[in-house]
């Protein structure tokens, strides 16, 4: 068994948490479920609302809100109403087995989601993402050793183009969350040239993050610019695959709770075949862990939500052979039980 089921309790719970951060008036007020209070301030002579918190060094901020009107004073009462239940739902998640996140992925979390990030339509990948998962289908994962959980970065994705309407534009808020985290930006090029799409916390021990985007015909390798998030991207193969379908989540940090988008389930399983496949002999420990995350998420999802595979499955090989020659070359390294399960056998077996 590669996982262990939490209580019904827990499933409840992490529902009405998910519907209170879903709840319109969180997402307008970003920061309504976090720590501080909402206060009328007159600037050249006019009422407006401001949410004050508690910033870097205990100093005070304030976040705007809007311009004071009835419908604004409506709707700062029911993001108060709905942050003095969050806080006793994610006391009772944690008390229920239910994964944090820490240090600095509990702080990226918190500052750029409380910017609107995820509200503009990217999705947390990677271990991170992994790791996430516990708490959205209820479960701990048994093979969470040092390997499978360690990570020096926190890697986001996200289009670089949108068929229908534009992305939520945050790139001051996100400006701002990149400097009160003192992240950096690291360029992979000697002219410092173009978009930055790394970022390295200035703390004693390196920690990354990385924004991507699915690449977009057979040549675009520079990064592109992401505006709206005021950063540029890493253009990646399959990326497109992994990021459609994404859904929302509770991500558990220090200081409250946020609401994230994360990849389809079963397309995060697949997509960490292909992975392990392009990875490098120098990346072998990766290879590694990408091989066992796979294997944890296919095993639950054979048991417990086959549908997810199905579908990924179909999908993926949806004009596209040669992925689907990929995954079936890489599930064969599988470990025999997740080998033996049906969804896997159909895979393999396919034509």
């Amino acid at each position: 068994m590669y996982y262990d089921i939490l209580s019904g309790v827990f499933k409840t719970t992490y529902a009405d948490l998910l519907q209170a951060l879903e709840y319109e008036r969180v997402e307008r007020h970003a920061k309504a479920g976090r720590e501080g209070s909402f206060v009328l301030r007159t600037v050249k002579g006019r009422p407006y609302w401001y949410l004050q918190i508690s910033g870097k060094d205990r100093r005070l901020e304030y976040v705007y809100v809007g311009a004071d009107s009835e419908s604004l004073r409506s709707a700062i009462n029911d993001a108060k109403r709905l942050r003095g239940a969050i806080t006793p739902l994610r006391a009772s998640l944690l008390a229920t087995g239910g994964f944090q996140f820490v240090r600095q992925s509990s702080d990226v979390l918190s500052l750029l989601g409380d910017s609107g990030l995820f509200l503009s339509g990217a999705v947390l990948v990677g271990t991170n993402a992994f790791l996430s998962y516990q708490n959205a289908f209820g479960i701990r994962w048994k093979t969470l050793t040092i390997d499978t959980m360690r990570t020096r970065d926190i890697d986001f994705a996200q289009f670089s183009q949108f068929r229908v309407g534009v992305p939520l534009n945050v790139a001051d808020n996100m400006k701002k969350a990149l400097r009160d985290l003192e992240a950096s930006p690291i360029w992979k090029s000697l002219s410092k040239k173009g978009w930055p799409y790394v970022y390295q916390l200035n703390d004693r021990e390196k920690f990354d993050i990385e924004f991507l985007t699915p690449m977009i015909g057979p040549h675009q390798e520079n990064p592109v610019p992401l505006p709206w998030l005021g950063v540029g991207a890493q253009p990646l193969r399959f990326m497109e695959y992994l990021v459609e379908g994404a859904f929302p989540a509770v991500a558990i940090v220090d200081k409250g709770a946020v609401l994230i988008n994360l990849p389809d389930p079963g397309r995060f399983a697949l997509h960490k075949l292909i992975v392990h496949e392009r990875r490098s002999v120098a990346h072998l420990g990766k290879k590694e862990k990408d091989l066992a995350q796979a294997a944890s998420m296919i095993s639950f999802l054979s048991e417990k939500h086959p549908e997810y595979l199905e579908n990924a499955w179909k999908d993926l090989t949806n004009g596209k052979p040669t992925w689907g020659e990929i995954v079936r070359r890489v599930a064969r390294k599988l470990p025999e039980d997740v080998r033996k399960t049906e969804s896997v056998s159909r895979i393999l077996n396919s034509k």
